[in-house]
């Protein structure tokens, strides 16, 4: 009986962490996305999102060329990073919920709204 009650915190803790992990490893993958209101070049692209060791990177294809991202970060479902698009610093927030994406791009130039979807193979 001890050692199933001294194990339960240790369960709990697991159980705590699993869904954070699950969540994030969700977001792997290529994800086609569009950008309301921005120059042609910038308006429709794919980001690709993968694990380098245990950090995230992630790059965008766009019209433009390849861009990689900068200060990568992943919190559950949800990943951030800036990106230099045209010598302004863009900071972006990306939600991500099955196959689906919403978010934020916010320059100088104000806020652009995001979405997209998940790229089939």
């Amino acid at each position: 009986m001890r050692k199933i009650i001294s194990t339960i915190p240790l369960l709990l803790a697991l159980w705590a962490f699993i869904p954070c992990s699950i969540q994030a490893a969700d977001i792997i993958g290529t994800w086609v996305y569009e950008v309301s209101d921005t120059p042609p070049e910038y308006a429709q692209g794919e980001i690709t999102i993968s694990m380098d060791g245990e950090e995230y990177v992630a790059e965008i294809k766009t019209a433009g060329g390849m861009i990689k991202l900068d200060r990568v970060e992943v919190d559950g479902h949800i990943l951030s990073f800036n990106v230099m698009i045209d010598g302004s610093d863009v900071s972006v927030k990306m939600t991500f919920e099955g196959d689906t994406m919403t978010g934020k791009a916010e320059s100088y130039d104000g806020v652009f709204l995001m979405k997209g979807e998940r790229k089939e193979n």
